[in-house]
């Protein structure tokens, strides 16, 4: 992989995390609305379309991460909660299960963590 290559895959790596930490931070925000504020139906409809949406989005992610991690079964092992992250929550019908949105939280630290990339994926050493 050439200077530019590895410019490139960096950079789009970068965007994708602050996308996905604007994601988490958003689903945190709902989540702090639906127990703090009482939201209408309609509200909460459109909540719980974002949520599954950010909850596709997870799953996309964590598959696309697995599929390049240089080792799968030590990616599934250390980041398996990303999984559960990824699972839709319903608004109404799960209110006991709404904390495993939080796990989303964890995701910000995954920008903290950028480094991972070029130690535990096979992108850069192709």
């Amino acid at each position: 992989m050439t200077v530019s290559q590895k410019r490139k895959l960096r950079r789009f790596l970068f965007i994708k995390e602050m996308i996905m930490t604007v994601l988490v931070v958003g689903s945190f925000v709902f989540l702090a609305l639906e127990h703090f504020e009482q939201l209408t139906d309609s509200q909460l409809a459109r909540v719980e379309v974002y949520e599954i949406t950010v909850a596709f989005i997870f799953l996309a992610e964590f598959l696309f991460e697995w599929y390049y991690a240089r080792d799968r079964r030590r990616y599934l092992r250390t980041h398996w909660f990303y999984l559960i992250a990824a699972v839709p929550v319903p608004t109404a019908t799960f209110e006991l299960l709404k904390g495993i949105r939080l796990l989303r939280l964890l995701k910000l630290l995954k920008i903290f963590a950028a480094y991972r990339y070029e130690h535990n994926t096979r992108l850069f050493s192709r």
